[in-house]
Protein backbone atom coordinates (compact mmCIF):
# COMPACT_ATOMS: atom_id res chain seq x y z
CA UNK A 1 0.00 0.00 0.00
CA UNK A 2 1.82 3.19 -0.76
CA UNK A 3 1.06 6.74 0.27
CA UNK A 4 -2.21 7.93 -1.74
CA UNK A 5 -3.91 4.62 -0.92
CA UNK A 6 -3.28 5.61 2.66
CA UNK A 7 -4.90 8.90 2.40
CA UNK A 8 -7.83 7.87 0.27
CA UNK A 9 -8.87 5.26 3.07
CA UNK A 10 -8.76 8.01 5.57
CA UNK A 11 -10.51 10.02 3.87
CA UNK A 12 -12.97 7.56 2.69
CA UNK A 13 -13.78 6.34 6.83
CA UNK A 14 -13.78 10.48 8.00
CA UNK A 15 -17.08 10.87 9.38
CA UNK A 16 -18.32 13.85 7.98
CA UNK A 17 -18.87 17.08 11.16
CA UNK A 18 -22.62 18.40 11.23
CA UNK A 19 -20.54 22.17 9.76
CA UNK A 20 -20.09 20.14 6.76
CA UNK A 21 -23.16 18.65 6.45
CA UNK A 22 -24.65 21.91 6.85
CA UNK A 23 -22.67 23.47 4.42
CA UNK A 24 -23.13 21.13 1.72
CA UNK A 25 -26.72 20.46 2.03
CA UNK A 26 -28.18 23.71 3.32
CA UNK A 27 -25.34 26.13 3.14
CA UNK A 28 -27.56 29.20 0.87
CA UNK A 29 -30.76 28.30 3.09
CA UNK A 30 -28.54 28.91 6.14
CA UNK A 31 -27.18 32.14 4.71
CA UNK A 32 -30.64 33.10 3.39
CA UNK A 33 -31.98 32.77 6.53
CA UNK A 34 -29.42 34.66 8.39
CA UNK A 35 -29.99 37.65 6.03
CA UNK A 36 -33.53 37.24 6.12
CA UNK A 37 -33.36 37.57 10.15
CA UNK A 38 -34.90 34.59 11.22
CA UNK A 39 -34.32 33.66 14.58
CA UNK A 40 -31.66 30.72 15.39
CA UNK A 41 -34.66 28.70 17.15
CA UNK A 42 -36.64 28.56 14.17
CA UNK A 43 -33.64 27.67 11.74
CA UNK A 44 -32.89 25.13 14.32
CA UNK A 45 -36.49 23.91 13.93
CA UNK A 46 -36.81 24.23 10.16
CA UNK A 47 -33.05 22.31 9.60
CA UNK A 48 -34.39 19.47 12.05
CA UNK A 49 -37.83 19.36 10.32
CA UNK A 50 -36.23 18.20 6.80
CA UNK A 51 -33.40 16.33 7.92
CA UNK A 52 -30.51 18.25 7.25
CA UNK A 53 -28.90 16.68 10.40
CA UNK A 54 -30.41 14.58 13.19
CA UNK A 55 -29.47 16.37 16.23
CA UNK A 56 -28.86 19.82 16.56
CA UNK A 57 -29.28 22.35 19.75
CA UNK A 58 -29.48 25.79 19.59
CA UNK A 59 -25.86 26.45 21.18
CA UNK A 60 -24.15 24.16 18.58
CA UNK A 61 -26.03 25.77 15.56
CA UNK A 62 -24.97 29.48 16.96
CA UNK A 63 -21.21 28.68 17.27
CA UNK A 64 -21.20 26.95 13.59
CA UNK A 65 -22.82 29.56 12.12
CA UNK A 66 -20.85 32.04 14.03
CA UNK A 67 -17.76 30.82 12.41
CA UNK A 68 -18.42 29.50 9.52
CA UNK A 69 -21.06 31.39 8.22
CA UNK A 70 -20.36 34.59 9.62
CA UNK A 71 -23.38 34.92 11.40
CA UNK A 72 -22.76 37.77 13.84
CA UNK A 73 -25.11 37.64 17.26
CA UNK A 74 -27.04 40.35 17.83
CA UNK A 75 -25.72 41.15 21.56
CA UNK A 76 -22.44 42.00 19.81
CA UNK A 77 -23.54 44.28 16.63
CA UNK A 78 -23.62 46.97 18.51
CA UNK A 79 -20.30 46.98 19.54
CA UNK A 80 -19.09 46.16 15.75
CA UNK A 81 -20.42 49.25 14.26
CA UNK A 82 -18.62 52.13 14.33
CA UNK A 83 -19.73 55.54 13.65
CA UNK A 84 -18.06 57.41 10.99
CA UNK A 85 -18.55 60.80 12.44
CA UNK A 86 -17.18 60.33 15.87
CA UNK A 87 -16.14 63.55 16.96
CA UNK A 88 -12.32 63.49 18.37
CA UNK A 89 -10.86 66.82 20.40
CA UNK A 90 -8.03 68.02 18.84
CA UNK A 91 -4.90 68.13 20.58
CA UNK A 92 -3.90 71.77 19.68
CA UNK A 93 -6.86 73.44 20.64
CA UNK A 94 -9.26 72.38 23.08
CA UNK A 95 -12.80 73.77 22.16
CA UNK A 96 -11.77 72.50 18.33
CA UNK A 97 -13.53 68.99 17.60
CA UNK A 98 -12.60 67.08 14.67
CA UNK A 99 -14.01 64.02 12.24
CA UNK A 100 -11.84 60.76 12.78
CA UNK A 101 -11.09 61.05 9.27
CA UNK A 102 -9.60 64.29 9.77
CA UNK A 103 -7.34 63.95 12.70
CA UNK A 104 -6.17 60.90 10.73
CA UNK A 105 -5.03 62.78 7.90
CA UNK A 106 -3.28 65.29 9.80
CA UNK A 107 -1.36 62.39 11.49
CA UNK A 108 -0.92 60.88 7.91
CA UNK A 109 0.61 64.45 6.99
CA UNK A 110 2.54 64.75 10.46
CA UNK A 111 4.30 61.44 9.31
CA UNK A 112 5.09 62.04 6.01
CA UNK A 113 7.19 65.34 7.37
CA UNK A 114 8.50 63.64 9.86
CA UNK A 115 10.05 60.89 6.91
CA UNK A 116 10.57 63.55 4.78
CA UNK A 117 13.08 65.46 7.21
CA UNK A 118 14.59 61.72 8.21
CA UNK A 119 15.91 61.15 4.57
CA UNK A 120 17.27 64.52 4.13
CA UNK A 121 18.91 64.02 7.15
CA UNK A 122 20.52 60.90 5.89
CA UNK A 123 21.45 62.43 2.40
CA UNK A 124 23.36 65.21 4.30
CA UNK A 125 25.42 62.57 6.41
Amino acid sequence: MDLMDEIDEIIEGKKETKKDVLKRVAGDEILKMIENGITIQKQVELLLKFGVVEKLDRAEYTRIITKHFWYVPKKNKSKIKVKSSVEVKSINKKDDTQTVEDKLSQEVDLMAIHLKKKAEERENR
